[in-house]
């Protein structure tokens, strides 16, 4: 038995209303094209270094320096996007950052000054 005839035509009108279809792919667009441009970059980037003994070449080497001289939510904004590169499937990419670690910490500590308030609240 179909929805109208269990709970009548007035009541699957309104089922109809309440329930949707989600736009998974409209809204994961824009993500997706950047991800795989990121891929196509990558691997146009390494394609000189492939040979038959390295079939994935040579790693693409990113360096970042003087992270510590940056304003801290700039800071905060590099450690993220490079934490989502490296969660993402580019295996063949490496990050060398020449900073000063304790100046990175406390610019992030200002960064995230709510959230890490908020986590002493809750112990």
């Amino acid at each position: 038995m179909d929805v109208a005839g269990r709970l009548g035509e007035k009541a699957a009108g309104t089922m109809r209303e309440l329930i949707r279809e989600p736009d998974y792919e409209g809204k994961m667009g824009y993500l997706h094209l950047v991800e795989s441009d990121i891929r196509e970059v990558l691997q146009l980037a390494t394609a000189a270094s492939v040979t038959k003994e390295n079939p994935n070449g040579n790693p693409l080497v990113v360096f970042v320096d003087d992270l510590d001289r940056c304003a801290p939510y700039k800071v905060a904004e590099v450690v993220e996007a490079i934490n989502l590169f490296l969660c993402g499937d580019y295996p063949n990419c490496i990050f060398v950052l020449g900073m000063e670690p304790g100046m990175v910490a406390a610019a992030l500590e200002v960064a995230n000054k709510d959230v890490i308030q908020k986590a002493k609240d809750l112990d």
